[in-house]
């Protein structure tokens, strides 16, 4: 029992347990700590959202509308199911895409959208252009 407390008396009055940290005693070290956690914390989150950013931009992991299949446009029906045109070599295909299947709406021969992104269309402007230009000539 003698010893137990002997113990404990030197545990005591170690000068490593029984002087006060400076850390904790001075306020200005501790929001200094505090202040660099959080910046590298900063950084940390700089540095991975540049990554995802780069690899993004760079189409590493992106690589939809090259080779021989592109998608032309898509217009959403609702949450799960959509309208896509898509082209396969010269060809355009009109498809429905639900949740569970792919269906193919209607396949076009000519292509009605152009490379740049443009619809062609021979409606009545264009036939009216078609024909004043005619009658002009």
């Amino acid at each position: 029992m003698k010893k137990g407390i002997f113990t404990l008396l030197l545990i005591a009055y170690h000068p490593a347990y029984s002087a006060p940290n400076d850390l904790l005693t001075n306020s200005g070290a501790v929001w200094a700590k505090l202040i660099e956690i959080f910046v590298v914390l900063g950084l940390i989150l700089v540095f991975i959202f540049a990554c995802a950013y780069l690899l993004k931009k760079t189409s590493l992991v992106n690589k939809q509308n090259r080779g021989l299949i592109k998608i032309i446009t898509s217009f959403p029906l609702s949450q799960k199911e959509k309208l896509m045109i898509i082209q396969v070599g010269e060809k355009q295909l009109l498809l429905g895409v639900t949740a569970h299947s792919i269906q193919t709406l209607e396949s076009f021969e000519q292509p009605i959208y152009l490379e740049d992104g443009t619809i062609k269309d021979d409606g009545f402007s264009d036939q009216l252009r078609k024909f004043l230009t005619k009658e002009g000539s």
